[in-house]
């Protein structure tokens, strides 16, 4: 009889520390996201250069830690683009990974890209996107966006 006891205790400690895991996203390459923000665009923004510049309004400051994702979605018409989010910090200013992202040409089309990075303590960061157009001559018109950022609240998971 005690063998069974100890044998359901274990089974029961077992299944509640796995489901409290899974409830706070700590399964293998996953990591605890408590807070989310966004920034959206409804008014279309055209480009005709190939230098790289940030897309107006398509901006936001967080003060995290961790690991932490930055999502970009939109339609896009005209030329084909490239797409990179830029995030500054106190730590400098750099492409997030996985780095540039290209985008056809043509008709009205849809993207999402999803860029991810990680900070090892706590500060502002400041995510923008911004485009260029692949080659000169042309023009590419951004006509809704939204960019949304996940992460851990700093200093706590409360503090977002």
């Amino acid at each position: 009889m005690r063998y069974l006891t100890k044998a359901a205790l274990v089974v029961a400690t077992a299944f509640v520390l796995g489901s409290v895991g899974m409830a706070f996203g700590t399964t293998p390459g996953g990591s605890r996201s408590s807070c989310m923000d966004w920034a959206a665009r409804s008014a279309p923004v055209t480009t005709t250069s190939t230098a790289w510049h940030a897309v107006p309004k398509v901006r936001l400051t967080e003060i995290l830690a961790l690991n932490y994702a930055v999502q970009v979605s939109g339609t896009l018409a005209g030329d084909p683009v490239v797409l990179r989010v830029r995030d500054a910090s106190i730590g400098g200013t750099f492409t997030m990974t996985p780095g540039v992202t290209r985008s056809p040409g043509s008709s009205a089309r849809a993207f999402s890209f999803t860029w991810v990075g990680s900070s090892p303590a706590e500060h502002q960061h400041i995510f923008g996107l911004q485009w260029r157009l692949v080659s000169a001559g042309g023009s590419a018109t951004m006509r809704r966006t939204v960019m949304t950022a996940d992460y851990l609240g700093a200093p706590t998971a409360t503090t977002c």
